[in-house]
This record gives structure tokens, C-alpha cells and sequence, in this order.
């Protein structure tokens, strides 16, 4: 069976799993073990672990911890040497959790941290409470991405050190293990920006805020148009131009096809406003981070067999819009980039998902594709979102 067929033929038996309830799952997974022991599984189950609760034992105020699976309660099933201990009640995984904190926690810490009263919540102590609890793996990465995906000098400056150096002092008891700590992180960053992946991530982020200007213009300037003709108007602008869909932002486009304004997320957007533009690159950056959790998303470490993402906010908005990235079940390979994630929210029109997200039309996306490099794959996009952004002013 040639690599392809066998994708494929693998990636029906995992959406069987995924979709299933957990008994059948289970036995779908026993079923085909010798071609699916290379992926794990998380799946829900009424009496897996919760992950959650540890988040409602804190009595968090004013703060969102995002969360991105439908069940609080979770089972895991662990490559080929938990197969045998799928049935043995004494096995238990451990689980961990990572937290990702958006750029304006970050930069309130660092003026918590300089004692500087500007702008500062007065919840802060939120935040700290869940540093202080060591019950979590806790991440810049957002911080990180925004200051220096597209200005990787920005990392040599003193105030990136000082950012990184003052959020590391909330979790060591001296300031020297801080420093010793915050350089690794800086000259780790400075690998990952240089580093030629790093384009992969600007690609990523260049196609959200395309996705966003191509949403809003189809909103602003073809308003009589019916919901069905501006989501397929959109899917195939991706699938014939750009070799590329979504299906997370395709259904966030027909939520603003549908809700205008009323969706928080998409407040700002009215046409004739100066700063459109502007907006719109920064909704992208909420768009890429969100999207960026299932891409991290999970790395075993120090004897952990999962790790799941929570991302923590001020921002209401993101709240609003994050119920189209839960999940119901996921599958991927340990060591790779190959992941299969059963979303909960499912908008897209049938006749549109049958012509555009089924196997033949991925196909065809991934062989127009397929020798094309990231370098390139940038610069066309950039193209488009140049023609965009002159259309929107």
C-alpha cells in the first residue's frame, strides 16, 4: 500500500475513533492496532482524569482560563507500550498542564515586577496564584511570537531580556537562578526565530490575517450576497488561489457573515474606519495564538505522558470566539507534526464541506502544493494580503 493509501486508510479509522463513544472507540482501537501504534489517542471519558479541576479549586476572578476540550474528564491512550495496559485498572497516565499566557499578562507582570502602578489590574495577584501553585507548566511563547516572529533582533534588546528575566523571578526563590534560566530561554528563542522553522510560523501567521482581511471585505463590500455565497465564495478563493483552508476560520467568517458586530471579536470592524487595517493585524495575532496551541500541543517531558493546553486571558473576545477551537478527541504521533483534531463546532455548509474538506479536494490542495517552499509560500501570500489591505484602505 503506497504512503498516501495508507494515510488515508489510517486517517478513516482514526475519524471512526474520534467520533465514536468511548467503548466503541476502544474496541475500533484494539481492532487496528498494528496500524495505529505509532499515534496516541485522548479521548473523553466520564471517569478519565480531570483536568480541569484543579482551575475551580482556585476560584480565579476576572480572568479566563480557556480550556479546549468539551469533557473535563479525559482518557489516554499512550503509543504501543500502554497497550497492555489499556485493561489494567492499577495504570494511570499522568497528565500535566501547560499554560499559555497572551502578551498583556506578560507585560503586566513585567510592570508588577518593576513596581510600576501603570496600568497594572488590580487582580494581578490572579495571575500569580496560578505561577505560585506549581500546578502548571507555564509558557511565553505568545510573547514571544508577537515581539519577535517578524523582528528577531528584538530578542538582542534589553527590554526582551529584562521581560524575560522579570517573568522568570516568579517562579525561582533568587534573582541569580532567574538570570541563569531567563538566558536559556532567550538563546533558545533566538535558535527558534533564526532558525529556518521559524518561516513556517510566519507563514502561519501571514495566512490568518489574509483569512481575516479576505472575511471582512467579502462582509464590508458584498453585503447582498447570501450566507452561502459568501462562505463558498471564500472556500474557493483558498482552495483555487492560495492551495490552503481552514475550517476553524471559515467557520468563524460565516459567524460574522451571520452576526455582524454583535460578535465582540469583530467590534471594531465597520467600514470607512482609519485603523481597519491595524485591527485586523491584531486579531490575527489572536487567531494565530489560539490556533498555536494545537501546534505545541502536546510535548511529553520529565515523565509526562500528556500535556494539555489552557490559554489564560484578560481578553473577553477571545473567550467569546475560542468555543470553535474545543475539542472533542484527538490523535497524533508522538514525534511528529501529523495531528487529527476532532473539533466539537461544526458550521460549514454540507455541499461546501463535501467539495472542499473531504479527501479528493485536500488532494488536490496538497499536491498543487507539495514542492512548494515556505519561502515561497510567504511571498504569494503576502501578494494577496497586499492587494487586500489597498482594497480596505
Amino acid at each position: 500500500m503506497i504512503e498516501d493509501e495508507l494515510f488515508a486508510y489510517q486517517s478513516s479509522i482514526i475519524g471512526k475513533i474520534l467520533e465514536a463513544p468511548f467503548d466503541v472507540a476502544l474496541q475500533i482501537y484494539t481492532d487496528n492496532f498494528n496500524i495505529l501504534q505509532d499515534y496516541n489517542f485522548i479521548l473523553p471519558c466520564s471517569d478519565g482524569i480531570d483536568y480541569v479541576q484543579k482551575f475551580r479549586d482556585m476560584n480565579l476572578k476576572d480572568i479566563d482560563v480557556i480550556h479546549f476540550f468539551e469533557s473535563e474528564k479525559l482518557y489516554c491512550i499512550k503509543g504501543p507500550e500502554s497497550f497492555a495496559d489499556l485493561f489494567n485498572d492499577d495504570y494511570q497516565f499522568k497528565i500535566a498542564s501547560r499554560i499559555l499566557l497572551d502578551t498583556q499578562i506578560m507585560s503586566y507582570l513585567y510592570r508588577n515586577y518593576k513596581d510600576s502602578t501603570n496600568k497594572i489590574p488590580n487582580n494581578i495577584d490572579q495571575i500569580k496564584k496560578i505561577i505560585d501553585s506549581h500546578m502548571c507548566l507555564i509558557d511565553s511563547l505568545p510573547y514571544t511570537f508577537e515581539n519577535t516572529l517578524f523582528n528577531p533582533e528584538f530578542i538582542k534588546s534589553q527590554i526582551y531580556k529584562e521581560n524575560v528575566f522579570a517573568f522568570e523571578t516568579y517562579f525561582f526563590n533568587n534573582k541569580i537562578s532567574a538570570k541563569l534560566y531567563s538566558s536559556k530561554l532567550i538563546k533558545s528563542d533566538k535558535h527558534l526565530m533564526n532558525h529556518e522553522f521559524s518561516n513556517w510560523y510566519r507563514r502561519q501567521y501571514l495566512f490568518y490575517y489574509l483569512e481575516l482581511l479576505a472575511m471582512v471585505d467579502i462582509y464590508l463590500n458584498h453585503k447582498t450576497m447570501s450566507i452561502f455565497d459568501k462562505e463558498l465564495s471564500l472556500v474557493k478563493y483558498f482552495h483555487n488561489i492560495i492551495g490552503i483552508i481552514s475550517d476553524r476560520e471559515i467557520i468563524l467568517a460565516k459567524l460574522l457573515f451571520i452576526n455582524g458586530t454583535k460578535i465582540n471579536f469583530f467590534g471594531k470592524i465597520q467600514k470607512g474606519r482609519n485603523d481597519l487595517v491595524k485591527n485586523l493585524r491584531n486579531m490575527a495575532w489572536d487567531i494565530f495564538h489560539l490556533n498555536n496551541i494545537f501546534n505545541i500541543f502536546p510535548i511529553p517531558q520529565n515523565g509526562i505522558d500528556f500535556i494539555i493546553p489552557f490559554f489564560v486571558t484578560y481578553d473577553r473576545r477571545l473567550k467569546e470566539i475560542s468555543k470553535i477551537y474545543k475539542l472533542k478527541s484527538i490523535a497524533y504521533m508522538p514525534n511528529g507534526f501529523i495531528k487529527h483534531l476532532n473539533f466539537l463546532t461544526d458550521l460549514l455548509d454540507p455541499k461546501i464541506k463535501h467539495d472542499y474538506f473531504t479527501a479528493k479536494p485536500y488532494w488536490e490542495r496538497h499536491n498543487k502544493l507539495k514542492n512548494a517552499t515556505e519561502e515561497y509560500m510567504i511571498n504569494m501570500i503576502q501578494s494577496e494580503i497586499n492587494k487586500y489591505e489597498e482594497r480596505l484602505g
